[in-house]
């Protein structure tokens, strides 16, 4: 495996600083410079969006792509080298070396002024936090960072001025796709957000609408936070709406109890659950459980209430500090007790966890995002199995969290 350092610095001349005509739209076929096999015929783009895209919804619709890379060639080429690459990584026993070395070395080069550059960086981020390249990933997003504000991306006039509705909309998911991210940076790194635009989540970009509203080019009229506040459980919202919803939950309650060590500390974990709580009773069972026509499930969705549950196991780790003596004394006391009680409630989230992992659920379309949070609900599982004797097998859980978690990636 390549150092980071290597794989953002390497400035050799016999790598390409751009993509070879192989790459130069989504309409070519698949990279000479992959080995023909059954699965190559199947284009980078069409893994993309049946992989990444669907938990990362800020690029363009399919088809809307095809056609901006025939009237804005130059300006895409960096996004289509980051597409290829990403969706190459969605097949086996292929070297995406060069591949990644064409995406990375454009980052270096100089970025067109443009939304398709921030989307780049974006997605070249979370998938280098996926990749554990951490270091990358931080420096990725902060060109990102810089370079939307430097466009006006968190003003509502930046989206208004596309005359195309679909890529007002891919500006404004853009938008909420940085501020999501950057907050789940932070959770990733245990660190007090601190952005890079002003602070909190814009109350004038509006929210996204639905996936399937977007691929069908079918934009509503956006709502916006301050129409999300006001209007309350009242009306349904977009997954998007709901997930912006639970990270402005993390920045104003969960983190601040993540770096809170004062006796205060258990009120405040009960309060930001209770926020928690509250956030998932507002999604009702037809949105949660509304099977789209691939037979998969919402993944904005699912990644949001993924990431909630990861919330509440991060914060039960922050109170309790070792998992493995809370735990035995818990699964001890339980015993001593009633055999027929709930879970101990260090368990309760983990399980909760596991519970959306269903066979509408496949791990390969999860977000690079949700992997730690699936890591740190294996971890109270693995010390329940080494000291729950006499008590419900979590054993088989413990197992099948770990197929999931390395099908995932």
């Amino acid at each position: 495996m390549m150092k980071e350092e290597d794989l953002v610095n390497d400035q050799d001349d016999a790598t390409e600083s751009t993509p070879s005509p192989d790459l130069a739209g989504p309409g070519i076929p698949f990279p000479q410079m992959i080995a023909s096999t059954p699965c190559s015929t199947i284009h980078p783009f069409d893994l993309y969006y049946a992989n990444f895209h669907v938990t990362h919804s800020w690029l363009p619709p399919r088809k809307k792509l095809d056609d901006l890379c025939k009237t804005q060639p130059e300006n895409l080429r960096f996004l289509v080298a980051t597409v290829t690459y990403i969706g190459s990584l969605y097949l086996d026993e292929v070297d995406k070396t060069q591949l990644q070395q064409n995406a990375y070395q454009m980052s270096h080069d100089t970025l067109s002024p443009t939304i398709w550059s921030v989307q780049a960086l974006l997605c070249l981020s979370i998938t280098a936090f996926g990749s554990q390249h951490g270091n990358v990933g931080k420096i990725m997003f902060n060109k990102a960072c810089v370079l939307a504000s430097c466009l006006g991306l968190q003003s509502k006039e930046f989206a208004d001025r596309e005359t195309d509705p679909v890529l007002a909309e891919s500006c404004r998911r853009t938008y909420w796709g940085l501020y999501t991210h950057e907050m789940l940076l932070c959770l990733r790194q245990n660190q007090l957000c601190s952005t890079l635009y002003p602070p909190g989540p814009s109350f004038v970009v509006g929210l996204p609408c639905e996936d399937w509203d977007y691929q069908a080019g079918k934009i509503p009229v956006p709502v916006t936070l301050e129409e999300y506040d006001r209007l309350g459980p009242s009306r349904e919202y977009s997954s998007w709406a709901y997930f912006v919803d639970l990270i402005r939950i993390y920045d104003s309650h969960v983190a601040p109890f993540l770096h809170d060590c004062s006796q205060a500390a258990r009120h405040n974990l009960k309060y930001a659950n209770q926020r928690i709580d509250s956030w998932r009773f507002r999604i009702n069972d037809r949105k949660k459980y509304r099977v789209w026509e691939d037979g998969m499930f919402d993944m904005i969705l699912y990644h949001a209430l993924v990431v909630s549950f990861g919330l509440e196991i991060r914060m039960q780790a922050h109170l309790y500090g070792h998992w493995d003596q809370h735990i035995a004394a818990s699964l001890l006391h339980r015993v001593a007790t009633e055999h027929d009680a709930q879970s101990p409630l260090v368990l309760q989230a983990p399980l909760r966890l596991m519970a959306l992992l269903g066979s509408q659920l496949v791990p390969e379309k999860f977000s690079p995002s949700c992997l730690l949070d699936l890591e740190h609900a294996a971890s109270p599982l693995c010390h329940a199995v080494l000291h729950g004797a006499g008590q419900p097998d979590y054993r088989s859980r413990v197992l099948f969290l770990a197929e999931f978690l390395k099908k995932s990636g």
